[in-house]
């Protein structure tokens, strides 16, 4: 620091807001003139002249994207001083160096004076020591004192000399921007133009040299960089400031990496931000391949193979894996176990392969249960009792000995009765095992969501990533035992009054659009399907942070 540096705060962060407001209009003024000029291109004019007209428009295009570029960098290095200028203290050269020195001499003054005291306190009579000793503790605290008094002065030299060397280099590359490409392009612009051929005389050196520094530079990447705090974490505040007070002056690259962070936001963190959720495009990819699956072992596989094939990185890709993984080893163990249990080939056979034919009702009902006239409550009814029994485990033991108090042929009842209740088992454990593996999957979800959450200023404990696990597992059980039984109800019941039976298939595959449908509603209003809800909803009244 020198004497003759000066530093208001207050002042310099008013002229650093007035000129991103100006730039930040600028730049809205620049985007008009820039469509004007794009949609010359869509007059359809043809010959020569239309071509350099066209590509002469095209270049002022460039250059407006060069000018807004420059000012982009501005905007982002004004709000990079402004993030030291937060204390708001005016740092004068004038008046803190003299004041250190004065300070720092008194100090050393009164450190001379406490010595000497110090010294002339040996060797005299109890009434002069204790004298000297009180002027020695006037002087050192004197000392003292001043001492603070430098060192605060010291801190102000050394605050503006941290904010000296942290910004000297802001500015200097928007004015090469300016100096450099910017200038060359309005020169090149300013060419004849051939009134004989109707064409422009153009020089494309500059466009090619800007092309280069703007590929180089991820403008984007730098303006979400700057609404982030030391941690690394999206400031919220700030985010918020830019959607109620200057959205209409964004530029196009700060306007598209506000939009790109939104999208990175925890939905909580929108809802501060926003004041709602961001609504997001439906998944219809989701939807088609819950239809697909519904369609048995072929279809889970078959979006398995795509969803592999498609996976745009190695964790997407390993995750896609995984699941694919599972549906084939539980489509294996069912058939391996119907195979072993039922000793029929064919019937095995069949748990791999959609039956069209089978009708619902006979899917969700028991032997001697009444397949006609079932009315569509009973059909619902049914199909709760199915699926919440296919969870449940059976006594083997049990299930024989049964079979073999009400069968003429008693060995082969209780045999058969075994082998079904084995089978049943069996089943029951691919469920439970399925379950434990989607488990894991939302587990994984859920370790995504509290590192999303870190990143947007929030927190969420290792304790509510297990407890959401847990619920969402069981939320997504309940919402496909009711999906099924509500779909049962609507298509199996208007099947019934017309006398007909609708297919099992075609009611899987409404309950799999059924819960597509429930979760598209819970996203595009809380950004979080119905599962997360649920969860958030109980381990909030739980004050589980």
């Amino acid at each position: 620091m020198l004497e003759s540096d000066f530093l208001d705060m207050n002042q310099l962060n008013i002229q650093c807001d007035e000129s991103i407001s100006a730039l930040s209009d600028s730049n809205a003024r620049l985007n008009g003139i820039s469509n004007v000029y794009k949609a010359a291109n869509e007059v359809g004019c043809t010959g020569e002249t239309a071509d350099s007209f066209y590509e002469y428009c095209d270049r002022i295009v460039t250059l407006i994207s060069a000018i807004e570029l420059a000012n982009d960098k501005d905007i982002l290095d004004n709000g990079t001083l402004k993030s030291f200028l937060r204390e708001g203290a005016v740092l004068d050269g004038r008046v803190i160096l003299p004041s250190k020195r004065r300070a720092a001499e008194n100090e050393r003054r009164e450190r001379e004076a406490a010595d000497e005291c110090e010294s002339r306190s040996h060797g005299v009579s109890p009434e002069e020591k204790h004298y000297w000793r009180h002027e020695y503790r006037c002087h050192k605290q004197a000392a003292d004192s001043y001492r603070r008094e430098k060192e605060f002065w010291e801190s102000r030299e050394r605050k503006f000399d941290e904010i000296n060397n942290a910004t000297k280099n802001l500015f200097k590359e928007s004015k090469s921007y300016r100096d450099g490409v910017i200038k060359e392009g309005i020169k090149s612009l300013s060419k004849d133009f051939n009134v004989t051929t109707g064409t422009f005389e153009l020089d494309d050196s500059w466009k090619t040299g800007f092309e280069k520094l703007y590929n180089n530079v991820s403008i984007v990447d730098e303006f979400k960089k700057s609404w982030k705090d030391e941690n690394g974490a999206y400031n919220l505040d700030v985010l918020n400031d830019i959607y109620n007070n200057r959205i209409d002056k964004l530029s196009a690259n700060e306007a598209e990496a506000f939009a790109a962070v939104l999208k990175e936001l925890h939905p909580d963190a929108q809802k501060q931000v926003l004041g709602h959720v961001s609504a997001s495009d439906a998944d219809i990819k989701g939807l088609v391949q819950g239809v697909v699956k519904s369609l048995g072992f072929g279809g889970k596989t078959g979006v398995g193979v795509y969803n592999i094939a498609t996976a745009k990185d190695d964790s997407a890709k390993r995750k896609a894996g995984l699941k694919l993984t599972k549906d084939i080893g539980t489509a294996t163990v069912t058939w391996a176990g119907t195979l072993l249990y039922g000793g029929d080939l064919r019937k095995a056979n069949g748990t791999l392969l959609p039956d069209f034919k089978k009708s619902f009702i006979e899917s969700i009902s028991e032997e001697g249960d009444d397949l006609v006239n079932v009315s569509g409550f009973e059909i619902m009814k049914r199909s709760f009792k199915k699926d919440i029994d296919s969870y449940k485990f059976t006594n083997v033991k049990k299930a024989g000995e049964a079979a073999i108090e009400n069968a003429d042929d008693v060995a082969e009842a209780g045999i058969k009765a075994k082998d079904a209740a084995k089978l049943k088992n069996v089943k029951a454990g691919v469920k439970w095992a399925g379950a434990v593996i989607d488990a894991a999957f939302n587990w994984s979800d859920n370790v995504a969501e509290q590192k999303l959450a870190s990143q947007s200023g929030m927190k969420m404990s290792n304790g509510r990533v297990a407890a959401e696990t847990l619920i969402e597992t069981a939320a997504d059980i309940g919402l496909g035992i009711a999906s099924n039984a509500a779909a049962g109800f609507v298509i199996g019941g208007a099947a019934a009054l017309l006398g007909l039976s609708a297919p099992a298939i075609a009611v899987t595959a409404a309950s799999a659009v059924a819960v597509w449908g429930v979760n598209e509603a819970f996203k595009y209003f809380t950004g979080k399907d119905a599962g997360e809800n649920l969860a958030d909803f109980l381990c909030d009244h739980a004050e589980l942070k």
